[in-house]
C-alpha cells in the first residue's frame, strides 16, 4: 500500500513538473516572437497594402484637363479683332465648317479662349501648341493632309469628298483638350460652293458671340 501511495505521488510530481516546463517553453518563445522583427501581428499588415494609389488612369486622362469656352480658326493673317471666323468652337459645339479646294492649301490662325475669357496664346514657345488628327470614330477619311506648326494649322485638299477631324490643344507631347468632331470639305472650286458663305450675320457675329479682350 505505501509503495502505491508513493508511485502516485511520484507520477503527480512528475506531471506538475512537466506542465511547468511547457508553460516555461510557450513565454520563451512568445519573446522571441515579439524579438523576431516583422513577427507577430504586425506582419499581417503587408496583407493591408493597397496598390490603388499606383493607378495609372488619373494620370493619364488628358482629354479634359483644360476647359475651352471659345476656339476660333481664322485665315492666316488675318485679324480677331476685325476679321470674321471661318469656324468657331463655342457653348459645345462648333459653327461652320471647313472648306478647302482640291489641290490648293489652306493655312489657319487659332484664337482660343479658356471658360473665363481668357486668351490661350498658342506657338512652340508658349505653353500649348494646336494639333489636329482624323476622326476615326466619325469615319474620316484621309482626303486632307493636315499639317499642324505650333502656332497655326496649314489644310491640303488631296480629294474631294467630305471628312472629319479633332481639333487639340497640345502639351508636352499630350491632348489637354480635345474638340468636338468639325468638318471638312473638299471642293473642286471654293468660289463656287454655295454652302461657302462668307456673310457671317447669321452664325458669325463677333458682338453677339463673345468679345476679345485683349
Amino acid at each position: 500500500m505505501v509503495c502505491m501511495q508513493k508511485d502516485a505521488q511520484f507520477e503527480t510530481s512528475r506531471r506538475r513538473l512537466l506542465l511547468g516546463s511547457a508553460a516555461l517553453g510557450t513565454v520563451a518563445l512568445a519573446g522571441c516572437a515579439d524579438e523576431i522583427p516583422g513577427g507577430g501581428d504586425d506582419h499581417d499588415d503587408h496583407d493591408d497594402h493597397d496598390h490603388d494609389d499606383h493607378d495609372h488612369d488619373d494620370d493619364h486622362d488628358h482629354g479634359g484637363s483644360l476647359d475651352i469656352g471659345v476656339f476660333e480658326l481664322y485665315e492666316r493673317g488675318a485679324d480677331p479683332e476685325t476679321d470674321d471666323w471661318v469656324v468657331e468652337y463655342h457653348a459645345g459645339h462648333w459653327h461652320g465648317s471647313l472648306v478647302i479646294e482640291e489641290g490648293h492649301e489652306a493655312a489657319f490662325d487659332p484664337y482660343v479662349e479658356d471658360e473665363d475669357g481668357n486668351e490661350i496664346p498658342l506657338g512652340d514657345d508658349e505653353e500649348y501648341q494646336i494639333n489636329a488628327v482624323f476622326d476615326e470614330e466619325a469615319g474620316a477619311e484621309e482626303i486632307v493632309d493636315l499639317h499642324p506648326h505650333g502656332d497655326h494649322l496649314d489644310v491640303s485638299g488631296t480629294e474631294t469628298g467630305t471628312t472629319f477631324v479633332i481639333l487639340q490643344m497640345f502639351h508636352d507631347d499630350h491632348s489637354d483638350w480635345d474638340s468636338p468632331t468639325l468638318e471638312v470639305e473638299v471642293v473642286e472650286d471654293a468660289d463656287d460652293h454655295d454652302d461657302h458663305d462668307h456673310d457671317h450675320d447669321d452664325d458669325h457675329d463677333h458682338d453677339d458671340d463673345h468679345d476679345h479682350d485683349y
